[in-house]
């Protein structure tokens, strides 16, 4: 009985602690991650990891935004948006408007 227990107060300190480690998903405006980048640029830090801390950010998420760093940085957009706006519908046919033209020359004609 007594191994017992303890195995249960173990199982349930461990799923304690799994549920504290859930992290509530965020989303960042435009203004958001060009104030931080603009931040650390002007922090000197040395240590990412540090300045990730610091701000209570995901360090994953800081490498994604170290990586698209200049398109952040360049966007004209407006800093309330989520978004750098690029998510448009995209063209599946290049030359869709020489095929249209032929369909309606081709249409006229018969």
């Amino acid at each position: 009985m007594f191994k017992s227990n303890t195995t249960c107060h173990a199982v349930l300190s461990i799923t304690f602690e799994m549920e504290q480690r859930k992290r509530h998903q965020l989303r960042y405006t435009n203004g958001q991650r060009k104030a931080l980048l603009q931040e650390f640029h002007e922090a000197n830090e040395t240590s990412e990891r540090k300045f990730c801390r610091d701000k209570h950010l995901a360090y994953s998420t800081w490498q994604g935004w170290r990586l698209k760093e200049d398109n952040i940085m360049a966007n004209k957009r407006h800093n309330r948006l989520a978004t750098m706006g690029s998510q448009g519908h995209t063209t599946l046919i290049p030359f869709k408007d020489e095929l249209l033209a032929n369909m309606r020359d081709r249409r006229g004609t018969e």
